[in-house]
């Protein structure tokens, strides 16, 4: 038994005390032959059934109230074994001591310009207000594999490291000759180089640049790019099995709902997520993507859903007709970091892209049918289906 068995199970919620038990662990394989590693499932868990107050509401179960689970896991930013995965980046040192990155990514909406803006300010000692993304167009775009499989920051992310770690050892073999002394001996930070061992010996980064800039006549360009690990290749000849994810990652969520019999209408009352993706880079941009996730999926659970009339037209063609959820909809929510970082990734981190739409689903079925008392199985789960279970229920139905 794992994760997909306790979230396809029944109602039959007084059995998640025994399946914690069963929950993927390191060194677990999957179907499909991958090895788990660096996981602390067991933790995301915990802390999502204690946010949601299970043990209180199984104690003193209320009328129309339900808890639901769900979990959803995923080796994130997986790589393929055929075409170009790779990721590469430059980061330029402009002459005011400021820091331009480009990259191949595409800022969508998802926050990957912050987050390379971090790594980039993180490795230079800067801060962020001189960090400046470049924009990008066909004509001159970095090599990149795209945006996807929520690889952006575990790829794209180790490119710009890799490229602002070649701009700093470029910028401490100027500031070394400068201060005579050797460039490991050297710390960057608050826009600063200095000897580790002796801060106040030392120069603002500006004038390591112009030096380098004007007098030496080496403008720092910093090169970086990233490909995954190959750490255990398939077995073509015979199984197929075996690859091996360096990115693991793990969400559960918990939501509670109260449904009115009467109407057959959900009142999303809270929901908890417990999240396992490495180490954050920004945590405040990953728990506002998997609040956004939550309630993307309250659509698909509850309201959105194409009506066809007998004549096939459809009757919800617009969004005056059909429902989707909106700020009024949302309900509170409570997301739990915990932290285990990948050892393969830059600063550890985990895609956290998809995985963040993908566990409510199953909560919020789950939470109805445990307020109803009846199992749903075609979404959405509207109010009219509500009612009709409730009626069927109340002639002697399950």
């Amino acid at each position: 038994e794992n994760i997909l068995s306790m979230v396809a199970d029944d109602i039959g919620m007084d059995q998640y005390e025994i399946r914690i038990k069963n929950l993927i662990k390191d060194g677990d394989r999957c179907a499909n032959g991958q090895r788990v590693f660096g996981s602390k499932f067991h933790e995301a868990f915990e802390a999502v059934v204690k946010g949601i107050g299970w043990e209180e509401h199984k104690a003193n179960k209320r009328p129309n109230r339900g808890i639901g689970f769900g979990a959803v896991s995923s080796a994130t930013g997986a790589s393929r074994f055929a075409g170009h995965t790779s990721s590469a980046a430059v980061v330029k040192i402009t002459e005011d001591g400021t820091a331009t990155v480009v990259h191949g990514g595409t800022e969508i909406g998802q926050g990957i310009d912050t987050v390379m803006a971090m790594i980039t300010a993180e490795v230079l000692g800067l801060p962020m207000e001189s960090i400046r993304i470049g924009v990008e167009d066909t004509d001159d775009t970095i090599l990149e594999a795209g945006m996807y499989a929520s690889r952006g920051t575990v790829w794209g992310g180790g490119a710009v490291k890799a490229a602002a770690e070649d701009a700093r050892q470029q910028l401490a073999d100027v500031a070394a000759e400068m201060l005579e002394v050797a460039p490991e001996k050297l710390a960057f930070k608050g826009g600063r180089v200095f000897v580790a061992d002796n801060p106040e010996r030392g120069h603002p980064m500006l004038d390591v640049v112009r030096h380098s800039d004007y007098d030496l006549g080496k403008p720092i360009y910093g090169r970086g790019s990233w490909t995954a690990p190959r750490i255990d290749y398939p077995d073509f000849e015979g199984t197929g099995l075996g690859v091996h994810p360096f990115a693991y990652a793990v969400v559960f969520q918990a939501i509670e709902v109260e449904v009115d019999p009467g109407t057959g209408k959900v009142k999303v009352i809270k929901s908890v997520t417990g999240d396992e993706l490495g180490q954050p880079i920004n945590s405040q941009m990953l728990a506002a993507g998997l609040e956004g996730g939550t309630i993307c999926e309250l659509g698909q659970a509850l309201y959105e859903g194409v009506e066809v009339g007998d004549n096939g037209q459809p009757l919800n063609a617009d969004f005056s007709e059909y429902r989707m959820p909106t700020h009024m909809d949302a309900p509170p929510q409570d997301v739990h970091h915990v932290i285990s970082p990948s050892e393969y990734t830059v600063f550890g981190a985990k895609g956290g892209g998809e995985i963040s739409c993908a566990s409510s689903l199953g909560a919020v079925v789950n939470a109805v049918g445990d307020a109803v008392g009846h199992r749903f199985t075609e979404l959405p789960i509207t109010p009219q289906k509500i009612v009709k279970a409730l009626k069927e229920k109340g002639k002697g139905g399950k």
